[in-house]
């Protein structure tokens, strides 16, 4: 893996981002994205990729908050995208459960489930606990779809998108951001 050397842009982008965590925690979802937006310009002038995908999906998670569904598609397709080429399997995971979030909330229910199904067997594979902080929306959008759909039909999709592999994952998720889902 390159390593980087902390610059200025690097560290702004870093500064940024932190600050941007402190506008969500504050619910200021505009002010967020400024931050972040901010940020993620800094990690990309310097080339941090891995930074970049983590950037990329704050911003997909403040744009879902706002409502900004498209541009929250984007973000997490672009994000999985090169967390894929990183083979950075948290954020694959993230990404996967931020577009398992437009999904439900866009009325797919059958591949958000898939989605975050794939997202949890990832995560469990490589031994990482979901962060206090991620928890309350993967909370919610495993309860909107088990609304949604029901336990039978959620229990038989979970299963089948645990079983998915990262492509199989990755491919839905460009089906759904091509086809104008969103």
């Amino acid at each position: 893996m390159k390593r980087y050397k902390i610059s200025k842009d690097c560290g702004i982008g870093w500064k940024s981002s932190r600050i941007g965590l402190q506008a969500v925690k504050r619910t200021s979802y505009s002010e967020a994205k400024r931050y972040y937006e901010e940020g993620l310009e800094g990690l990309r002038g310097v080339g941090y990729q891995s930074g970049v995908t983590t950037a990329l999906i704050n911003l997909g998670r403040v744009a879902f908050q706002l409502g900004d569904y498209k541009t929250s598609a984007a973000t997490f397709a672009e994000s999985l995208a090169l967390a894929c080429e990183l083979d950075y399997p948290h954020n694959i995971s993230q990404s996967l459960i931020g577009a398992a979030s437009i999904l439900t909330r866009q009325h797919h229910p059958e591949t958000a489930v898939k989605l975050l199904a794939a997202a949890d067997a990832i995560r469990r594979s490589i031994g990482i606990i979901m962060d206090m902080s991620d928890a309350p929306d993967y909370e919610q959008t495993r309860s909107e779809l088990q609304q949604q759909i029901g336990q039978g039909l959620f229990a038989y999709y979970w299963q089948v998108g645990s079983t998915l592999t990262v492509a199989e994952a990755s491919s839905l998720v460009h089906k759904f951001y091509t086809s104008g889902c969103h």
